[in-house]
């Protein structure tokens, strides 16, 4: 891993020190590859653990539909998500004009 990409997984893993209500957090590409994560593993529903890949694929997915929603509805420029589970929220945002962070 290059010394960037450590540091950028650091800045996360500091990022849930600093707030016990972050339980994970990826940095990932437009076109939904993962750049740095810090995200659990955990149990899916289908039997299987979470996947970076997979995870970013569906951040890439979600940020790109709400911003053409956005853009189609006339609401100005895209700001954020947030997708409310009965366990918690995960929260999509741009971070730059290459990446989304994933919270």
């Amino acid at each position: 891993m290059s010394e960037n990409l450590l540091e950028l997984s650091n800045i996360l893993r500091q990022m849930e020190a600093m707030n016990s209500e972050i339980q994970g957090s990826a940095i990932v590409s437009i076109q939904g590859l993962p750049i740095a994560s810090a995200l659990p593993r955990l149990r899916t529903e289908y039997g299987g653990e979470t996947n970076d890949g997979i995870i970013s694929a569906m951040s890439a997915a979600i940020i790109s539909v709400s911003e053409r929603a956005v853009s189609e509805l006339a609401r100005g420029n895209f700001k954020r998500i947030m997708i409310e589970g009965d366990e918690g929220l995960i929260i999509l945002s741009r971070a730059g004009n290459n990446a989304i962070l994933c919270v």
